[in-house]
């Protein structure tokens, strides 16, 4: 028995705020569309050096924009529910962990502090925007078609690396390196090798030999596709989010094949299959469609929309597998697992579709995405893409995750309340990671530890916020009943394709490639060129539909099918989140973004329904009447003004200007011209009182001018510059570390124990801080033995073996200690062990 049908009134929606034309809002949705996509395109990882910090002034500004447009059309109170608050909740507690290491509650790097409060801050000024231009599930899915194109292009340039990028990388790499080898052996041709050694600089090739080992295993021996990130879990996540949008929009296309374009008019009927459609038009429109379906231009459109979202999915889904990662795979599992429950709870409710066609439909798919799999893993074990490693290694990936999960835990101890500060995390980290775990990690690879270990208990209490709304959300949004299958949206009669919503993601290319080289990161021409294939796909779909649409009348509506496309943001959401309790990412603004964004997506497609049957707005909707707070226009928009002035004073204005001056300073060292490169140094640690690296920089020019010159000053102002940095990380290993080298150094030169003792105390304070590094300790250990500390030399040195010895049965083998440092230590420690 069918339920009883609801009326549809065709009133527009009552505006969430004052509304501007819906032309501005169309062309404010492509713009935020871009300033999402784009973070897609630029290493989301760069965020803690301040790479990225020029599209949180971007989003700033578009807030004062945006504010000021809705004042100008009559000021009415803002409103913010309970996603806006635990959102805030948890930027409030990044922002309070960053103030803690600025004021000198605490010690650290201030500098990425500053940087990655700032992008939380935009990230939340972001999707507060977002989610007020999202009206309607069309809007929805039109922006899901631009991103997943834009995802679609990144995969394909993932392909491209796997086979044939990694090979033109591998063979430029051999050929600087080992042009570099033969002539600094040589000594002839000078200038040349200056010119090579800046090439090699500029695409991050170390010069000693022996810094290139880990480099050249990820090169020769990793092939997973990193598309334009920097780290393959980085992508890989992305990728799964993007995979399973596509796949809802696939069956979103294939499902509409059932549905039929009507338009609001006239009074009610019933049509076969409970859509409630206008009576003039049943004639007109509807039997013409049913009887004879072929002939329908719109469907010749849904079929190659389905095709196109296929070649979308398929290549997402083999760039996925190639990228390796196991954590985005389980991911996708536990997505596919709840997109799957859903679809069965729906069934059995008899949603949209009799119970026994929706078991044989969800049969159909499991059987065809079966066999998907199957071919895709197949074909990538086949061109060489998998291997038996990628699952005989898993246990020994989740045991490195459960070592690194026990460090972090120890350093959550110290820094319970507040954490340790947004970048600070690995130099507290490394005095708590275990003797036998591999990497000195930047983050736990746990979302939930990483929150907590760098915002402290407030920053776990704002994320358990958001995932506990994101919950709750799912269950106490009201489903789509049978009454909804058929439900008509009011919009303006525009294409998919040439919605600003889809094309706005393309903008994305021009703005990351305009936007890095204008504020002096580089030219990358490939984000032209994949610009370039993205507008053509986008033109080619673009004609497609205007072909099929020229026989419709501009006054049909489209009809919005089953709650699919929610399901699959759903799916989206728990991929993600499963993802991310075994990778890391949460901190970085791409991966916070996109988490936010799949959360608000599924929201506002879930508001449309309700809307349309309550009538209510989709903000009071949003949180079930549960309101946070409220704020006039105008003193938002000067909240917004004061945080676009304070992120350019603080953190962008400061980063351009050091890192400008230090560009220059390397080039004119470089030339051989020390003093200007000097000058410019001092000018980037002026320009940014919170950076650290100028004064890394000044410690080492100063410390190159001794070794040229043997000048007492010039190696004071080392160390007195190298104090500086162990001054601002007294938590640190390496600063005492190099500071123990320049003693060392000096030492060399003098044969006076004082200058040992001197390297001896500041490498005891870096073994505090890191006691669990072999290089570390063999230095330490020499060191004592210069200074005439045999019984301190033996202990260290013993340790130092016993650290090697462990990372060579672990297979640490960017952890080794070269031959000759190991026989050193081996005799200091009264042992005859050898290198296995």
């Amino acid at each position: 028995m069918s339920r009883k049908q609801q009326t549809l009134r065709p009133s527009a929606s009552p505006p969430l705020l004052s509304s501007p034309p819906p032309r501005a809002r169309g062309l404010m949705l492509a713009w935020l569309a871009a300033l999402l996509a784009a973070r897609w395109l630029i290493p989301t990882e760069g965020a803690v050096e301040g790479m990225t910090l020029w599209l949180v002034q971007l989003v700033l500004l578009t807030a004062v924009a945006r504010l000021a447009w809705l004042w100008r059309f009559g000021e009415q109170p803002l409103r913010f529910d309970a996603m806006d608050g635990a959102i805030a909740l948890l930027i409030a507690a990044q922002v309070a962990s960053t103030l803690r290491v600025v004021v000198g509650l605490g010690h650290g790097n201030a500098r990425a502090a500053i940087n990655v409060a700032w992008e939380w801050v935009g990230s939340g000024v972001w999707i507060w925007m977002l989610r007020r231009e999202l009206t309607s599930s069309r809007a929805v899915q039109q922006l899901c078609w631009g991103l997943s194109l834009t995802a679609g292009v990144l995969a394909g340039y993932g392909l491209w690396q796997h086979y044939v990028g990694y090979d033109e990388m591998t063979r430029e790499y051999d050929r600087l390196t080992t042009e570099h080898d033969r002539l600094a052996a040589s000594g002839t041709d000078g200038r040349r090798l200056q010119a090579l050694r800046a090439e090699m600089a500029q695409q991050e090739i170390p010069v000693e030999p022996a810094a290139r080992f880990s480099l050249e295993q990820r090169l020769k021996r990793s092939r997973e596709p990193l598309g334009l990130f920097a780290l393959t879990n980085t992508f890989a996540g992305l990728l799964v989010v993007m995979l399973l949008v596509s796949l809802g929009l696939l069956r979103t296309t294939s499902s509409s094949s059932r549905a039929v374009t009507v338009a609001l008019a006239g009074c009610k009927t019933t049509f076969p299959g409970n859509h409630t459609v206008a009576r003039p038009l049943v004639g007109r429109v509807i039997r013409p469609i049913v009887a004879h379906p072929p002939t329908h231009k719109g469907s010749g459109y849904r079929f190659k929309n389905c095709c196109f979202a296929v070649a979308l999915a398929l290549t997402i889904a083999f760039c996925l597998v190639l990228t390796k990662s196991r954590t985005a795979w389980v991911g996708l599992g536990a997505g596919l697992g709840w997109w799957s429950l859903r679809m069965l709870a729906a069934r059995w409710r008899r949603v949209a579709e009799p119970a026994n066609a929706g078991h044989r439909s969800l049969r159909v798919w499991i059987a065809g995405g079966a066999i998907v799999v199957v071919i895709i893993v197949a074909a990538a074990a086949v061109s060489g893409g998998l291997d038996k490693a990628v699952l005989s290694e898993s246990p020994k990936s989740l045991r490195y995750r459960l070592e690194w999960w026990h460090g972090t835990w120890a350093t959550i101890r110290e820094h319970v309340w507040l954490g340790t500060g947004s970048g600070n995390f690995r130099d507290y980290y490394l005095a708590h990671k275990l003797p036998e775990s591999s990497e000195e990690i930047a983050d736990p690879h746990n979302f939930m530890l990483d929150v907590w270990a760098n915002a402290g208990t407030f920053g776990l209490i704002g994320l358990l916020a958001c995932v506990g709304l994101m919950v709750r959300q799912i269950f106490n949004l009201p489903g789509q009943k049978a009454s909804d299958a058929g439900q008509v949206e009011n919009l303006p009669h525009e294409s998919g394709w040439t919605s600003p919503a889809a094309w706005g993601a393309g903008l994305a290319f021009p703005l990351a490639a305009v936007g890095m080289e204008f504020f002096g990161h580089g030219l990358d021409e490939r984000l032209w060129w994949l610009g370039g294939i993205w507008w053509g796909l986008w033109l080619l779909c673009h004609r497609t539909r205007e072909s099929s649409d020229r026989s419709l009348t501009t006054s049909a509506t489209a009809v919005i099918g089953p709650p699919i496309l929610t399901w699959s943001l759903e799916a989206g959401n728990v991929a993600l989140l499963v993802h991310l309790l075994g990778a890391g990412g949460i901190a970085m603004p791409a991966i916070t973004q996109l988490l936010w964004l799949v959360w608000a997506l599924r929201v506002a497609c879930s508001e449309s329904m309700v809307f349309e049957r309550d009538e209510k707005s989709p903000s009071e909707s949003a949180s079930r009447g549960v309101k946070v707070g409220r704020l006039p226009v105008g003193v938002s928009a000067l909240a917004a003004g004061g945080l676009f002035v304070l992120c350019w004073w603080t953190a962008t204005m400061p980063e351009i200007l050091c890192r400008t001056s230090l560009q220059i300073g390397d080039a004119e060292w470089r030339r051989g011209q020390f003093a200007a490169a000097n000058q410019r140094y001092l000018a980037a640690s002026r320009a940014d009182p919170y950076a650290i690296e100028p004064l890394e920089r000044l410690a080492d020019a100063a410390f190159q001018r001794w070794q040229a010159t043997q000048a007492e000053h010039d190696f004071d102002e080392s160390v007195t510059h190298q104090q500086a940095v162990m001054t601002r990380l007294p938590f640190a290993s390496r600063p005492f570390r190099r500071l123990g080298q320049l003693w060392m150094a000096r030492f060399e030169r003098s044969h006076q124990e004082q200058h040992a003792a001197r390297a001896v105390n500041a490498f005891a304070v870096a073994v505090e801080h890191y006691p669990h590094h072999a290089g570390l300790l063999s230095e330490s250990a020499i060191a004592s033995e210069q200074a005439g500390l045999k019984e301190q030399a033996r202990e260290t040195a013993r340790r130092a073996v016993q650290q090697d010895d462990l990372n060579r049965s672990a297979g640490h083998s960017d952890k080794y200690l070269d031959d000759q440092t190991r026989r050193r230590v081996a005799r200091l420690a009264g042992e005859l062990s050898e290198p296995n």
